[in-house]
């Protein structure tokens, strides 16, 4: 690549000539994105949550567009269509607590009794609440 010498300052890839660049504090791109304009991921979420009725057996119902997306995601992935099932089972295993963690500590004694103890008040409300209906 062939340089121009403009002064003592060599012209050439990545060396604009400096009465071209921009001057500090000058953007680039002064219009720009006007400020509250919102982004993909807010246009995206916007819009999937919008509200939308539906007939299902007869009755309307209503419920959000990502809602109705992934209901019929689990519908198709429930009739045996592949490619659905590969995308719940990615998901659910994406949001599904992994049970068998190496990293996971064992309950302190201490730990373990109040859990215990809550556990045992807890039954015991229940055990109450079921005789009072009767």
């Amino acid at each position: 690549m062939t340089s121009k010498k403009n002064g003592d300052y060599e012209i050439g890839y990545s060396k604009t000539p400096k009465h071209t660049r921009f001057k500090p504090g000058q953007s680039g791109n002064p219009k720009g994105r006007p400020k509250g304009t919102p982004n993909y991921k807010t246009e995206l979420l916007a819009e999937l949550s919008q509200e939308v009725e539906y007939t299902e057996n007869g009755q309307r119902k209503t419920s959000t567009k990502l809602g109705l997306m992934l209901k019929t995601l689990a519908n198709k992935a429930a009739t045996g269509d592949p490619r659905s099932i590969a995308l719940v089972i990615a998901e659910m295993s994406r949001l599904m607590p992994d049970d068998d963690r190496s990293d996971s500590q064992p309950l302190s004694p201490a730990d373990q009794s109040l859990i215990d103890v809550y556990v045992r008040r807890r039954a015991a409300e229940l055990e109450e609440g079921d005789q009072d209906d009767d």
